[in-house]
């Protein structure tokens, strides 16, 4: 049923007796299991399979389509397109498996020469972040030494400034420095 059985049981409250929870009663069960025998027919359509049994041999027989598992007429269906699958698979001629060994040496050559293709890239790439690594090292010791040369040149221009200043004080007399007249 798609109904909860939360809500039937709550919809369900005010009828009596054994029609209180008619999924609970037994004496229902023999129509419940006609009832879904019979929409069983109608749902036996090929679709996707939805059961454990999957198609082991679906590249060889493409044109079979798939089973519907469901219920007993699906898997019975199942089991015997799986067994013509296989009885098929079996008596597979030589030219069947050439091609289907060259359809997946094809695949194989593909996806290496994406695996080339991609080890290339990541090479470039490789190279691409060695030269920019290598170019701001570069940048890093010139911008070093630009910083000793100034700090060089700033400390030689407070020494010539002092020098400067010592000498202007020693310029002035004595005794105008010791406060006298």
């Amino acid at each position: 049923f798609w109904l909860k059985a939360s809500r039937l049981e709550g919809c369900c409250r005010d009828l009596p007796g054994r029609w209180a929870r008619p999924w609970r009663d037994p004496s229902l069960m023999p129509l419940a299991r006609h009832l879904s025998e019979a929409l069983e027919d109608w749902t036996t359509a090929p679709a996707r399979p939805r059961c454990a049994a999957r198609l082991r041999h679906a590249d060889l027989t493409p044109a079979l389509g798939t089973p519907s598992c469901a219920g007993r007429a699906g898997a019975h269906a199942a089991r015997d397109f799986l067994s013509f699958s296989e009885a098929r698979a079996k008596t597979a001629t030589a030219k069947q498996r050439a091609a289907l060994a060259d359809e997946l040496a094809a695949l194989a050559e593909a996806d290496a020469m994406w695996v080339q293709e991609e080890a290339k890239k990541a090479a470039e790439l490789a190279h691409t972040t060695t030269m920019l690594s290598l170019a701001a090292v570069v940048c890093s010791f010139f911008t070093l030494c630009g910083e000793a040369f100034a700090a060089f040149y700033a400390a030689r221009d407070i020494r010539r400034k002092l020098n400067k200043a010592e000498e202007e004080v020693a310029q002035v007399s004595p005794e105008w420095r010791d406060g006298g007249v």
